[in-house]
């Protein structure tokens, strides 16, 4: 497991190098939020109930899978969320994934966005308040933002800069970070990862269908992975592993929230299991009544009405649930005129 201590330099060192970026950014991002999007997670709470929900990383599983992804990629079970990178090569092979999500700052939106953007109206973009605003501002679907919550409390910097309030853990890298948002609140059966290698081998592209100097400068350690290869990683690859790992342990099992890797290869310590098996298992489970009012409470708003013709409006426009009226008996009305 990861210490406190190696959490704690990890958080520092990120705010160090980034904290004027990320200060720019959310400014810009909270604004945006407040002219267009104006929605919150509460309207994501268990979307993708009884469903299976395919988490997508840039490693080179992704690759590998791609053909069994094409498969699917109209099965109505399962939804696909995956990270920024992502994105082209899902259109590319015909995939349209339901989410992607964005995380780093200085992600690229000329390289991974702009030529996919009309690819993006069905598409709900989930992103990091402190991200790189031209997605967001650029983006054709739906947009809903969320800011980091750390052990050195950035989280309260960077939601009085945007006045934007909703939270996750903060959990190291994008693709850690699917899979957290997803389990904080989409609620689906059961959240299957691939491309979570954080390591690649001498066969591999260093990102799926895209090779990069990467594999030269980010190579520290050489290690075995899960399938008895002989790869290279990274020290922040090998810390969002462990990251991850921990999250599982510390979070998902506890909660009983059902996970495996499909990766089929990689550094990733975590329940394994076959892709082709769970995606050719996959169906929608019909939610039982519990299940159903589960729903409505966590998803239940409220409104405030001053007038009987707002009253009248909620009811006609609102599926109003139950209502609460607050009311003034006729001798207090008598003796407010009075006075």
């Amino acid at each position: 497991m990861l210490s406190p201590d190696e959490v704690l330099k990890q958080s520092q060192a990120a705010m160090g190098q980034w904290e004027s970026k990320w200060k720019e950014q959310a400014k810009i991002n909270g604004e945006l939020y407040h002219s267009k999007f104006k929605n919150s997670h509460k309207d994501l709470l268990y979307k993708e109930a009884g469903k299976t929900f395919l988490c997508v990383a840039y490693a080179p599983s992704f690759e590998d899978n791609i053909e069994l992804l094409k498969k699917h990629k109209d099965n109505p079970a399962i939804v696909i969320g995956c990270v920024d990178k992502c994105l082209g090569d899902m259109v590319k092979h015909g995939i349209t994934p339901k989410y992607v999500f964005l995380a780093d700052a200085g992600i690229d939106y000329g390289k991974w966005c702009e030529p996919y953007l009309e690819s993006t109206k069905d598409i709900t973009l989930v992103c990091n308040i402190t991200t790189n605003p031209k997605w967001p501002a650029n983006w054709k679907g739906d947009v809903f933002f969320y800011v980091n919550k750390d052990n050195i409390e950035s989280e309260k910097i960077f939601s009085e800069i945007s006045n934007f309030h909703e939270t996750i853990p903060a959990s190291s890298n994008v693709g850690n970070s699917v899979l957290v948002f997803a389990t904080q609140l989409l609620g689906a059966d059961e959240y299957l990862l691939l491309g979570y290698d954080y390591c690649f081998g001498a066969e591999d592209n260093y990102y799926a269908f895209n090779d990069n100097d990467k594999r030269y400068w980010m190579s520290h350690t050489i290690a075995i992975d899960n399938i008895g290869r002989v790869v290279n990683t990274s020290q922040n690859l090998l810390f969002s592993a462990r990251w991850l790992s921990d999250f599982y342990t510390g979070y998902l099992m506890k909660k009983g929230i059902r996970a495996f890797n499909c990766s089929g290869k990689g550094i990733l310590h975590f329940p394994q299991c076959s892709l082709k098996a769970k995606l050719d298992g996959a169906g929608i489970r019909k939610l039982t009544k519990e299940n159903k009012q589960q729903i409505i409470n966590a998803r239940m708003k409220s409104v405030v009405v001053q007038t009987p013709e707002d009253l009248t409006d909620a009811i006609e426009k609102l599926n109003v649930n139950h209502a609460v009226i607050n009311h003034l008996d006729q001798q207090t009305i008598e003796l407010l005129e009075a006075i």
